[in-house]
């Protein structure tokens, strides 16, 4: 799918809007782990929460 940039720039920002809307989602254990450990990785101490 090729998209002219400004469609593109639309779509990703229709995306973002539509992920942020969502309140409840569902991240399997080994996934979750994982992100932590490469937050952990990248120098991060605490987990963000917003």
């Amino acid at each position: 799918m090729t998209l002219h940039p400004a469609e593109a720039a639309r779509f990703v920002t229709d995306l973002q809007e539509h992920i942020e809307t969502v309140t409840t989602f569902y991240i399997p254990q080994d996934e979750l782990t994982t992100v932590l450990q490469r937050m952990a990785e990248d120098g991060h101490r605490e987990i963000p929460t917003t």
